[in-house]
């Protein structure tokens, strides 16, 4: 997916196959990140216009485990990993429902202390039993970010130290 309907039409074209997409109705056009919009519908256009299906995840670069969304667009927890929504002021675990700070855990990587890494992700942790894809564990609803504007996350300033900018 692209974030306008222009390089869009350019994908379809490069692709040289031909499809009947109208624009706007059948393209899409993520460039205002704050809309919402339906994940089943970006599925489905994905699948028509390029001939492919999207693989949502979530992780993040200090953690090495990728949460791969169910076909109910959910991120399980997998049994080699584990999630904790914590309290934004006190950092106390939170119950299932709530919203709260992501904390990933996972006992994988021994080559550098990063077992828990403690996200600015806001997230809702849920009772997988309610999923209708089967999958029985938990899982991680995200809701968004609570770092302002001027924190910048760890892969943020690696990107600008690249790009020669003083951090």
């Amino acid at each position: 997916l692209v974030d306008h309907a222009d390089d869009v039409v350019e994908i379809v074209l490069i692709d040289r196959q031909p499809r009947e997409a109208r624009l706007p109705e059948d393209l899409l056009d993520l460039s205002d990140r704050r809309a919402p919009f339906d994940r089943n519908d970006i599925h489905s256009r994905s699948q028509y216009v390029y001939g492919f299906n999207i693989v949502e995840f979530y992780g993040a670069v200090e953690h090495p485990i990728l949460y791969t969304a169910c076909p109910a667009h959910h991120f399980h927890v997998p049994v080699y990993s584990n999630i904790v929504i914590r309290d934004a002021d006190t950092l106390e675990p939170l119950e299932l429902g709530n919203i709260g700070l992501v904390n990933l855990i996972s006992p994988l990587c021994r080559a550098t202390p990063i077992l828990s890494i403690m996200t600015d992700d806001l997230g809702i942790l849920h009772d997988g039993t309610t999923c209708p894809c089967g999958v029985k564990s938990p899982y991680l609803e995200i809701i968004g970010r609570v770092a302002p504007d001027d924190i910048k996350t760890c892969a943020a300033g690696a990107a600008d130290i690249l790009k020669g900018v003083k951090v």
